[in-house]
């Protein structure tokens, strides 16, 4: 537990040879951290880290595979923090990832399916950014699709939805699109959403 300090960088081989057990931990929130090194995480290849916390930091950028090797990570928690794009590759490498927290950052834009891969995910949280638009193909992945069960688009800036952006998602329970700015639906945006 790191959280609550005043940390602003973290050197490459911060976590070098630091081995994890079962259902560890990390917990980096409420600090001033500005950057995360590329290889900063991969001291940590070989251990469980099912946790890790980077919440209510100053994080502007995720270099490309940032989190590679982390394969054990459940729930990864970057929300408040200053994010504004999302590189196609960042999340690629976390096959287990249940929970994927984003909200009260700056992002614009989601990048090219920077959600490809997360084939467990079922909660995934972008409220409070500044999105104004959506690839109809940003959860392309159809693995994504079926295991997704909150999804979480409040309080951004959208105006208008891809028809075909729920297409797949049989699974959904939860949809979150209050507090935008919406000014049309398209006709059958909702129509395969729970279908199996």
């Amino acid at each position: 537990y790191l959280q609550q300090n005043n940390l602003v960088q973290l050197h490459a081989e911060t976590f070098q040879n630091l081995t994890f057990g079962r259902e560890s931990i990390l917990d980096m929130s409420q600090n001033k951290l500005q950057e995360l090194p590329p290889k900063v995480f991969d001291g940590l290849k070989l251990g469980r880290l099912e946790i890790l916390d980077l919440a209510e930091n100053k994080l502007s950028t995720l270099p490309e595979k940032v989190f590679d090797g982390l394969w054990y990570l459940r729930s990864l928690d970057l929300a408040e923090n200053e994010l504004v794009t999302l590189s196609s590759d960042v999340f690629h490498s976390l096959p287990d990832l249940g929970s994927l927290r984003l909200e009260r950052n700056r992002l614009r834009s989601l990048g090219d399916r920077p959600f490809y891969g997360l084939d467990y995910l079922e909660e995934l949280n972008l409220q409070q950014n500044q999105l104004t638009d959506l690839d109809e193909d940003v959860f392309g992945d159809d693995f994504l699709k079926r295991s997704l069960l909150d999804l979480k688009l409040g309080g951004n800036r959208l105006t208008t939805l891809p028809g075909g952006l729920f297409n797949g998602f049989t699974n959904l329970r939860k949809l979150q699109l209050q507090s935008n700015q919406l000014v049309r639906l398209p006709q059958q945006l909702f129509q395969t959403l729970g279908e199996v």
